[in-house]
C-alpha cells in the first residue's frame, strides 16, 4: 500500500512482515515517526547527562 504520492523516481522497499491490517497500520504510523522520536530521545539523554 502506498500511503503518500511518489514524487521521485527510484526503487522503494518495505521491510515490515505480513501483519493483520490493524497491527500494520499502527506499526506504519510508528515507523513514520521514528526519526522524530529518536531526536527527542537524544535531547532527553543529553539533558540527563548534563544533570549528572
Amino acid at each position: 500500500m502506498v500511503m503518500r504520492p511518489i514524487t521521485e523516481p527510484g526503487v522503494y522497499s518495505s521491510g515490515i512482515p505480513l501483519q493483520p491490517n490493524k497491527v500494520w497500520r499502527k506499526t506504519a504510523a510508528l515507523v513514520m515517526n521514528i526519526d522524530d522520536m529518536s531526536k527527542r530521545l537524544k535531547a532527553i539523554e543529553r539533558k540527563i547527562d548534563q544533570q549528572d
